[in-house]
């Protein structure tokens, strides 16, 4: 098994277009990385440095403790998943499998025991002499798959291997990439733009934007404490309602408009009183109440009944300012309705307007 070392990797390209903004993370031995972030944010980039596809402009890349920004990626001892499967269309299943294999003269024996082994783990016994065109996507992204186990690398990396498959099938071939990482225990590094997959496949996520990093953490962690606004956005489903507000004077209020507040604690936050700030607040945590316990009402203007949650649209009274609740069931609320609402002032999360970083 391996560890990785990335160290202020840096990518520039011609133009002095920056790619990567001096990445740095250590990943454990056995441990399953997700970097995940927008289209462009330079997360196939940075997995491609340390596969060796792509050369590293300043930095450091060490695969257990040893210097490989200069080595060829043949001599990593690693496996890359792509997202278009990438398989030899004139081979079988098996020959595909084996094919890296010969590369290393690896005698044929060991190989018929380690694809035959491999095929068992990924339910492809009975494929093994079909070519890919006769296979689905799923059976065909479990070929790739089944390429890179066969190896027994060091280090796996997958590059959205899921991208091209449809909802349902994302979802199975997610929980089998899961199961086989924990059953292996192989070094992971797995690139996704889809926040499901990272939330529940990571055990730690690093979340980027615009070729820098925004947040390392667990998924909880990301989800419940999410350092800047960025990070608040992008991760859960419906995103954060984010909305203006100021501090009061004495730092125990927010105020949203010109007439509605909510409490907070001066432990919650430390910014100044009567400065402006961003305000977060997950639809999911947003609760439906009786009126008179109410902190703020909803004027509902859309819905969404979903059977598990009613997804709630709406304004603020007496504000501008729209408003997106995940409530849990099949709510009886209906559009035009005048909905109270209550929000734990733990679930409030407060960040400086204009870096957009945490405040509390």
């Amino acid at each position: 098994m391996a560890t990785v070392s990335i160290k202020n990797a840096i990518k520039t390209y011609p133009g002095n277009v920056q790619a990567l903004h001096g990445i740095s993370i250590d990943i454990k031995d056995g441990e399953l990385i997700v970097i995940v972030g927008p289209s462009g944010c330079g997360k196939s980039t940075m997995l491609r440095m340390v596969a060796g596809l792509e050369t590293v402009t300043s930095g450091d890349i060490h695969i257990n403790e040893e210097w490989v920004n200069k080595k060829e990626p043949a001599d990593r001892d690693i496996a890359m998943v792509f997202q278009n499967y990438a398989l030899y269309p004139h081979m079988s299943v098996y020959q595909n499998m084996a094919y890296g294999l010969k590369n290393r003269k690896i005698p044929k024996d060991q190989i018929e025991q380690r694809v035959r082994e491999t095929a068992k783990i990924l339910e492809l016994e009975n494929l093994l002499v079909r070519k890919p065109k006769e296979l689905s996507g799923g059976q065909r992204q479990r070929v790739a798959m089944g390429r890179a186990i066969v190896r027994e690398p060091k280090v796996f990396l997958f590059d959205e291997p899921l991208s091209n498959l449809d909802a349902k099938l994302r979802v199975q071939m997610r929980l089998e990439i899961k199961r086989l990482q924990e059953r292996l225990g192989v070094t992971t590094i797995y690139v996704t733009h889809d926040q499901v997959e990272a939330m529940t496949l990571g055990h730690r996520l690093l979340l980027m934007n615009e070729g820098r990093v925004e947040q390392i953490g667990t998924p909880l962690e990301v989800y419940e404490k999410p350092q800047t606004l960025f990070v608040a956005g992008f991760i859960g489903s419906p995103s954060m309602n984010i909305i203006p507000a100021v501090l009061s004077s004495n730092g125990d209020l927010a105020l949203l408009g010109d007439s509605l507040s909510l409490p907070l604690t001066h432990s919650e936050n430390s910014a100044n009183s009567d400065s402006q700030v961003t305000l977060g607040m997950r639809p999911e945590h947003l609760e439906a109440c009786e009126s008179e316990k109410a902190s703020m009402f909803l004027q509902v203007e859309m819905l969404e009944k979903l059977g598990a949650d009613t997804v709630v649209y709406g304004k603020l009274e007496q504000t501008e300012l729209v408003l997106t609740v995940r409530l849990s069931g099949i709510h009886p609320v209906v559009s035009g309705d005048r909905l109270p609402l209550t929000i734990p002032s733990e679930h409030l999360h407060i960040f400086e307007i204009d870096s957009g970083k945490r405040l509390n």
